[in-house]
């Protein structure tokens, strides 16, 4: 069965990828880090095991980003079809911040001529996520946490 990832509050050390065009060609599935991040022994399981990367999620073919500021802005519209190109997948990592349900209301008047999400309206946001959330979940996805799905494809 697929699964839809959350955030939970703990989270091991993340990995920074280049800015190059090359991240284009980076795995979009969870893998196991090759060189130079992986030390024989090194694990943080003490087990020698290689450290398990669930990158941030990308649709398929276009590569478009599945992250809430992509969600956010594209609306229900937008994000029900990022979310249905990303249908099929083994793992939707779904990476959400506190911004993604936050607009210039909460404060942040002077952060939005910086960030273009924050000029979208708290209520058109959650009708965005609510959507990604209604189309995986009509499509059979569970919902789990980082640690769980980490687990499950290792």
């Amino acid at each position: 069965m697929p699964t839809v990832l959350g955030d939970e509050g703990g989270c091991p050390r993340l990995l920074q990828g280049d800015d190059t065009p090359n991240v284009l060609r980076a795995p979009i599935r969870p893998y196991f880090v090759g060189r130079p991040y992986y030390k024989r022994g090194a694990s943080s399981h003490g087990d020698g095991a290689a450290m398990l990367e669930l990158p941030i999620q990308v649709t398929p073919k276009l590569r478009l980003p599945f992250i809430g500021t992509a969600l956010t802005l594209g609306g229900p519209t937008g994000a029900r079809r990022l979310t249905e190109m990303c249908v099929g997948e083994p793992l939707v990592n779904l990476e959400l911040h506190g911004i993604d349900v936050l607009d210039e209301r909460d404060g942040l008047e002077a952060l939005a001529p910086h960030q273009p999400d924050v000029r979208v309206v708290r209520e058109r946001k959650l009708a965005a996520l609510r959507t990604v959330i209604e189309v995986l979940k009509a499509e059979g996805y569970t919902f789990t946490t980082l640690r769980a799905a980490a687990a499950q494809f290792a």
